[in-house]
């Protein structure tokens, strides 16, 4: 299996964190609300997702700078399991594209 693409609309939750990886790469956190209705069995379903995003690489940080808290955004990228030194683990969507949106 080879596919793994996601797009997504929703709110940005709280401020957008800055950081620089050792690697010396800047990335940029977002915790993304996703909230919708959609069509499941036949029945109208609301949905609720948050979702941890990370925006990387330099090419991508220039329209993370328009984007704050209570920002509509669209993302696009893939999904992985990012596990903490704990042992606790969550599921990240990396971006390939981010827009904002109004």
């Amino acid at each position: 299996m080879t596919t793994n693409q996601v797009r997504i609309v929703g709110l940005v939750a709280s401020a957008p964190k800055q950081v620089t990886s050792a690697a010396g790469i800047p990335h940029t956190v977002l915790h993304l609300e996703h909230r919708s209705n959609q069509t499941q069995a036949g029945m109208l379903r609301s949905v609720f997702c948050p979702i941890k995003v990370v925006v990387s690489g330099s090419h991508l940080q220039d329209a993370c700078k328009r984007i704050s808290s209570g920002s509509n955004v669209k993302v696009e990228g893939f999904l992985a399991w990012q596990q903490a030194r704990d042992g606790s683990g969550k599921v990240m969507l990396h971006a390939d594209s981010i827009e904002l949106i109004s």
